[in-house]
């Protein structure tokens, strides 16, 4: 048995009671009312359940839905950002890119400017930036030219063949052409000067220096003064011309004596000074007698021969008193010993160095050296593409 409280005052009573002993409720009618209520109450209570179930189950779809929709967005919105970000990345390495070649321009645009042409050159080559490819043509133009006047003439060379236009083309040719001309005069290559100065004759004053250039080349070699005497001829004195570079010398008993030396100057385009600071004549070549005639200007040694000798026998082959005439020596004097001056001879195999340089083909235009653990080599440049090799200063190769 249980006990249970009366709903009408509240007092403990039995469960077994059908009424309550301290108020006389009626507790059986109680539980009868409570289990119909439940009776009634029970299926109420299924269908809340039953809906409450269907509400979560729509409301779980709709989660699904949400969620399915939610997805593609966030997938679309995804692939947009992805898509931003590389474009700027591209726009940006676009930029970066003008950017740099805007600065490279305004480089060259300032090296063009100020004559620094061969910064010029490097950036326009390899700048493709508004009107680069004009500048490109007008740099290399005055590239060549400050090449020209600098007197980096195989450099200038090098350059020409990237000029496109013609015109243009020509007349750097013609100019390139007319330095190299001036090159070769004024190294003493007095023969390939004629040459090039031939060819543009009517550029500028080549005409003068063609006429210079024949005249150096005449008198080049080795010259004899010879006074008669006797019924014969005796040898005086000589003069040997090599390029610019001239000597005198003086007959002694069966030598000559180097009196003096020095570098030509060109008087005009017939004469050139011999001249010291005891020594001086005014040289010129006598067209058709082939010799060379030197004007008397100072020379101690040769005025007192002058006053003992001339008024008894014309030493000088009857030229005026104050004239000398170097001859050229014949070939079987030379033989003979009767001309002194040392004949070089050609460049051989087994020469020095020191040997070569006195030898016919004389000082070289260019060497090239390279230095080995073992020794040196070199290569000696001349005009018309010769070439001595040399191995620890001695000649190994000879190449015409």
């Amino acid at each position: 048995m249980a006990l249970i409280k009366c709903p009408e005052c509240g007092k403990e009573i039995s469960d077994k009671s059908s009424i309550c002993i301290h108020c006389g409720y009626p507790i059986s009618e109680m539980k009868q009312n409570s289990e119909t209520l439940q009776e009634e109450l029970l299926p109420e209570n299924e269908l809340l359940l039953e809906k409450q179930l269907k509400r979560d189950q729509d409301s779980s779809i709709k989660e699904e839905k949400k969620n399915f929709k939610i997805k593609p967005i966030y997938i679309l919105g995804t692939v947009v950002a992805v898509i931003i970000i590389v474009v700027g990345i591209c726009q940006h390495k676009t930029i970066q890119k003008r950017n740099n070649e805007l600065q490279a321009y305004n480089n060259a645009i300032y090296a063009y400017e100020n004559e620094n042409f061969q910064d010029a050159y490097e950036y326009f080559s390899n700048n493709e930036y508004k009107d680069s490819k004009d500048y490109l043509e007008k740099t290399i133009e005055k590239y060549i030219e400050s090449l020209i006047n600098d007197n980096l003439l195989e450099e200038a060379d090098k350059y020409l063949a990237l000029v496109n236009d013609e015109v243009v083309k020509k007349d750097l040719e013609t100019k390139l052409t007319y330095a190299h001309g001036l090159d070769c005069f004024n190294k003493g290559l007095f023969v390939n000067a004629r040459k090039i100065f031939t060819d543009i004759s009517d550029y500028k004053d080549s005409e003068n220096y063609l006429a210079r250039a024949r005249f150096m080349s005449l008198i080049q070699g080795e010259w004899i003064l010879r006074y008669y005497q006797d019924g014969d001829y005796h040898n005086r004195g000589a003069m040997k011309i090599d390029g610019w570079n001239a000597a005198t010398y003086i007959a002694s008993g069966d030598r000559f004596e180097e009196r003096a030396s020095c570098t030509l100057e060109m008087n005009d385009d017939n004469t050139v000074s011999f001249k010291t600071s005891d020594i001086e004549y005014n040289m010129y070549y006598a067209e058709g007698k082939g010799y060379i005639g030197a004007t008397l200007i100072k020379d101690s040694y040769y005025e007192s021969l002058r006053e003992s000798y001339y008024p008894l026998t014309p030493w000088c082959y009857g030229k005026t008193k104050n004239d000398l005439a170097f001859e050229k020596p014949d070939k079987s004097e030379i033989v003979n010993g009767t001309a002194i001056l040392p004949v070089p001879s050609e460049p051989k195999i087994g020469m020095a160095a020191e040997e070569v340089k006195n030898s016919s083909w004389g000082e070289p235009d260019k060497i090239n050296k390279t230095t080995y653990s073992w020794g040196t080599t070199e290569q000696w440049c001349y005009s018309n593409n010769r070439y001595i090799y040399l191995d620890d200063g001695y000649v190994t190769a000879i190449s015409e």
